[in-house]
Formats: C-alpha cells, structure tokens, sequence
C-alpha cells in the first residue's frame, strides 16, 4: 500500500472486487491497511490452463 492509496483503488486498478481484495488478505470490514503493507492478489489467469499430451 502506498500513502493515500485506498481498497478502493487497488481493487479499481486490479479489475477485482473490493469484497475479494479484502477476503484474499483477511481482512476485516472497516480495516484499511496501513502505507508499506503489502497485500496479496489474486487475478484471474488470461487463459484457462492446457491439458498437455505426454
């Protein structure tokens, strides 16, 4: 987290919900992490995993 940056934002910037944001990292309803926390995301893949022939 940077100074001023919000769930808000990140999730905005990241495409995910703010409910997701907030469930990936436990964090409770009304907690805003603090500047230099690092939070976990978790994105969806681009492209759906490949079944590949041995």
């Amino acid at each position: 987290m940077k100074p001023g940056e919000t769930l808000h934002d990140i999730a905005q910037s990241e495409a995910i919900r703010i409910e997701s944001l907030m469930e990936y990292n436990y964090l409770d309803p009304g907690r805003q992490p603090i500047p230099g926390e690092v939070l976990q995301l978790h994105k969806k893949a681009d492209q759906p995993a490949r079944n590949t022939k041995k």
